[in-house]
Formats: structure tokens, C-alpha cells, sequence
């Protein structure tokens, strides 16, 4: 017993600590620990920001749809047509490159849709909006085109009115909302 405790005084008497290597160890993995907390920060940083321009172009969407929704059928129709854009982030891009048609199904699945004709529109093809809540901008577009009922017969039963809403800065496609506006008055 006695053999122990001297055993035990002598190592903790001892001069013992840590090397040149385990210090540079835990040094490097401390880095790294770092370097990952850092990198997630920036990562959801970015997440963040994705989120909030996603839902800034839902709520200016929204409001433009329902805007032009709430007019009247024969006054549904754009003060000019748009034109075609090669950018794939700009609202326009699918507007057909005669500029008289726009694929509102961006699958590629249907042909572009013509667009009503502009004599008794007013609504204007594309806009710049700016929010000052978040302080982000960018270009609403409106699209009107003629919606083809197939369990109706006729060729133009209905407008399709499509909102194409982007945001400066980012690289997102721009979000979309489309609805189907009849003629109530006939």
C-alpha cells in the first residue's frame, strides 16, 4: 500500500504536460471545428436570404393576381405585348421570340398560348416593384393570354391571366401564378 502511494506522488510530482506535436494537433482541430461552424452560418445565411426573396415575390404575386383578377373580362388584356428575353431568371423569357405567344406551362409541355389582343387593355406588360419592409426589387409581369376550355366548344372561351414575379439579385427562376378569368356578363 505504501508502494502505491509513493508511486502515485511521484507522478503527480512529475514535470508531465502536453508535447509539441499534441499541441499542434488539437490546435489544427480546433481550426477545422471552426472553419465548419463558420461555413454553416454562411450557409444558412444564405438559406435565409433565399427564403425571403422567394416569399417577397409570393406576397407581390398574390396581390397582383388578384388585382388584375378583380377587373372587368373585356379590360383584361395588357397596354402592349411584351417582348422575349434570353435570360432565363427574367419573366419574359418565355414569351416567344415573335412576341405573340407566352408558354405559361414552363415544362415545355404546350405550345405558347396567343396573347389577347391590347385594344382595350391597360394593364402594362411588365413593371419594376420595390418592397420596404426588406428592401429587395424587381420586374412583375402580366400575361394574358387565351385559355381554350376543351369540354366547351370555341376556340376562346376564357383568359388565362399568368403573373411572373422576379427579384433582383438572385439567381431564381421567377414565381408564377396563373388563373383562369371567364366572362361573366355573356
Amino acid at each position: 500500500m505504501a508502494e502505491r502511494l509513493a508511486r502515485g506522488r511521484r507522478m503527480a510530482a512529475g514535470e508531465d504536460g502536453f508535447t509539441m506535436v499534441e499541441v499542434v494537433v488539437a490546435a489544427a482541430l480546433a481550426a477545422i471545428a471552426l472553419i465548419a461552424v463558420f461555413g454553416s452560418f454562411d450557409g444558412s445565411r444564405r438559406l435565409i436570404d433565399k427564403s425571403e426573396r422567394v416569399e417577397t415575390a409570393t406576397h407581390i404575386g398574390e396581390q397582383e393576381l388578384e388585382r388584375v383578377i378583380t377587373r372587368t373580362y373585356a379590360t383584361t388584356a395588357t397596354s402592349s405585348l411584351p417582348t422575349h428575353s434570353t435570360d432565363v431568371r427574367n419573366p419574359r423569357y418565355y414569351v416567344n421570340v415573335a412576341g405573340t405567344g407566352y408558354t405559361w406551362d414552363q415544362s415545355g409541355a404546350n405550345p405558347a398560348a396567343t396573347f389577347v389582343p391590347v385594344v382595350a387593355g391597360s394593364l402594362a406588360p411588365c413593371s419594376n416593384w420595390n418592397d420596404d419592409v426588406s428592401r429587395l426589387t424587381g420586374e412583375v409581369c402580366r400575361f394574358v393570354t387565351w385559355y381554350d376550355d376543351p369540354s366547351i366548344p370555341g376556340v376562346t372561351d376564357a383568359k388565362r391571366v399568368t403573373i411572373a414575379v422576379s427579384v433582383n439579385g438572385g439567381r431564381d427562376k421567377p414565381v408564377t401564378f396563373t388563373s383562369i378569368v371567364r366572362d361573366t356578363t355573356a
